[in-house]
C-alpha cells in the first residue's frame, strides 16, 4: 500500500509538472501569435495612413500646379508620386493574413494607381501648356471618385484592422485568463494531491507506529515469557541439582553407617582372629604359615576399602563442607588435589558466610575445575582465590598456567562447563570462562551472598 501510494503521489506530480508545463508552453505561443499579429496589423496601419498622407501631399501639389500653372511646383507632385510606389510594395508585401485583408490591400493598390495616374496626368497637360484641357479633366470628376472611393476603402481597412487588433488583444487577454486559470487549477491540484500524499503519509506512519507497538508489545511479551520460562528452567535446575545432592547425601550417609560398619566389622572380626591363628602357627608353623600371610593381605585389603569408602563419600558429599565450613573444605579440596597430581597449588581463600546451596556450589565449581585442569591444562601451577566482592557477592577464580585452548573452538559441554554454568545460575550467579591458546585458563564464578527474590 505505501509503495502504490508513493507511486501514485509521484505520477501525480509528474503529470501536474507536465501539465503546466504544457500551458505554459501553450499561453506563450498563443502570445507570441497575438503579439506578431498586433504588429503585422500595426505596420499595416502605418503604410495606409503614410499613404493617405502621400496622397493628400500629392493632390495639393497637383492643385497647386493647376492654380498656378507654373511647371516649378510640379517637383512636389513629382516627389510625392515618387513616395507612393514604395509605400504600395510595402503593403502587398504585409498582405499575409485572411483573403478578405488581401483583397482591401489589393482595391487600395489599385485605386491608388489610379488617383494617382489621373493626377500625373492633369499634372503632364499643365506641363504642356494645356492647361484648359486639365481643367476639364478635373472637372469631369474621375479624380474625385477615385479619391473618395481610396478615402473610404482605407477608412473601412483601418476600421477592420482596429476591429481585429481589438479582438487579437481580446484573444491574447482570454489566452492569459485561461493560462492563468489553468496554472491556478493545477496548482490547486498541486495542493489537493499534496494533500492527500501527506495525508497518507501520517496514515502510514500512524500505522508503521501502531505496528512497531505491536511488534514492541510482542517482543515485551516474549521477552516477558521467556524470562518466566527461564526462572522455570532455573527453578527446575535448582530442584534437580537440590535433589541431587540430597541423593548424594543419602548415599553418602548409606554407605558410611552400612558400608562402613560391614568394613569395620570385618576388620575387628580377623583381628580377633589372628590371635589365636598366631598360636595355631607356633604349634604347627608348617600348616599354618600360610594364614598369617593372607590374613595380613586381608587386612590391607579392607583397609583399601575403608579408604576407598571415604573417598567416595567426600566426593559425594564432603564432610568437611559439613562439618568445618566452606573454607576448610575448599583448602582441603586443594591440598588433596596438589598431593594427587603433583601441581603447585596456592589456595587463598577468604571465610565467607554462605547457604548449603551456595556452598555445595562453590564446591562443585572448584572440583570441577580442578577435574578439567588434570585432564587437559598440563598446568605447573594452579592458583586459587575466594574473596568478597561488593555489593554483597562472592567471587571464586581458579587460574592455571597451562596450555589455554580457544573459547570459540570448544563448546562449554565439551569440558563440563556447562553444568558449572547451569549451577552458577541457579544461585543468580555468573560464569565467566577467560581462555587462549598457550595463555592458560581462568575460571571467574560469582554469585551473591544470599538469594534474589525471584532469581
Amino acid at each position: 500500500m505505501g509503495d502504490r501510494a508513493r507511486r501514485l503521489a509521484a505520477g501525480v506530480a509528474v503529470a501536474g509538472a507536465c501539465s503546466l508545463l504544457l500551458v505554459n508552453e501553450w499561453a506563450i505561443q498563443r502570445t507570441r501569435q497575438a503579439l506578431a499579429s498586433d504588429d503585422a496589423m500595426l505596420a499595416t496601419r502605418q503604410k495606409l495612413q503614410q499613404l493617405q498622407v502621400t496622397m493628400l501631399r500629392a493632390e495639393n501639389a497637383q492643385r497647386s500646379v493647376l492654380l498656378t500653372a507654373e511647371p516649378a511646383l510640379t517637383e512636389a507632385f513629382l516627389a510625392a508620386q515618387q513616395q507612393v510606389e514604395p509605400l504600395l510594395t510595402q503593403l502587398r508585401q504585409q498582405q499575409a493574413g485572411p483573403a478578405q485583408r488581401q483583397a482591401a490591400v489589393l482595391e487600395v493598390e489599385e485605386l491608388t494607381r489610379r488617383r494617382l495616374s489621373e493626377m500625373a496626368t492633369t499634372v503632364q497637360l499643365v506641363n504642356e501648356g494645356r492647361a484648359r484641357a486639365a481643367l476639364e479633366l478635373v472637372r469631369s470628376g474621375i479624380g474625385g471618385e477615385y479619391m473618395r472611393a481610396l478615402e473610404a476603402l482605407v477608412g473601412d481597412t483601418l476600421a477592420a484592422e482596429a476591429e481585429r487588433m481589438r479582438q487579437q488583444r481580446q484573444a491574447l487577454l482570454d489566452t492569459l485568463a485561461l493560462g492563468r486559470a489553468a496554472i491556478a487549477a493545477l496548482l490547486l491540484i498541486s495542493v489537493v494531491a499534496m494533500g492527500l500524499y501527506m495525508r497518507q503519509s501520517r496514515l502510514r506512519e500512524r500505522e508503521r507506529a501502531q505496528q512497531a507497538q505491536v511488534l514492541r508489545d510482542q517482543r515485551d511479551q516474549l521477552e516477558t515469557e521467556v524470562a518466566r520460562r527461564t526462572q522455570d528452567l532455573r527453578e527446575i535446575a535448582r530442584h534437580l541439582q537440590a535433589a541431587r545432592e540430597d541423593e548424594r547425601s543419602h548415599l553418602a550417609r548409606e554407605l558410611h553407617d552400612e558400608l562402613g560398619g560391614l568394613l569395620t566389622a570385618a576388620k575387628l572380626d580377623v583381628a580377633r582372629l589372628r590371635r589365636p591363628l598366631r598360636e595355631l602357627a607356633g604349634a604347627q608353623a608348617p600348616e599354618f604359615a600360610d594364614v598369617e600371610a593372607r590374613l595380613a593381605h586381608l587386612v590391607q585389603t579392607l583397609d583399601s576399602g575403608i579408604a576407598l569408602k571415604r573417598r567416595i563419600i567426600e566426593d559425594l558429599r564432603p564432610s568437611a563442607l559439613s562439618n568445618l565450613g566452606l573454607k576448610v573444605a575448599l583448602e582441603n579440596l586443594c591440598s588433596d588435589f596438589a598431593e594427587r597430581s603433583g601441581l603447585q597449588v596456592q589456595a587463598d581463600i577468604a571465610e565467607i558466610e554462605l547457604d548449603d546451596e551456595r556452598e555445595i556450589t562453590l564446591y562443585r565449581v572448584l572440583q570441577e575445575s580442578l577435574t578439567n585442569i588434570t585432564r587437559y591444562a598440563q598446568a605447573r601451577h594452579v592458583d586459587v582465590q575466594l574473596h568478597l566482592q561488593p555489593p554483597g557477592w562472592a567471587a571464586l577464580a581458579v587460574r592455571d598456567d597451562g596450555v589455554g585452548f580457544d573459547t570459540a573452538a570448544v563448546p562449554l559441554r565439551a569440558r563440563g562447563l556447562a553444568g558449572m554454568r547451569f549451577r552458577m545460575e541457579s544461585c543468580a550467579g555468573t560464569l565467566q570462562l577467560h581462555s587462549r591458546p598457550g595463555a592458560g585458563t581462568t575460571v571467574l564464578a560469582q554469585m551473591p551472598l544470599q538469594a534474589v527474590p525471584g532469581g
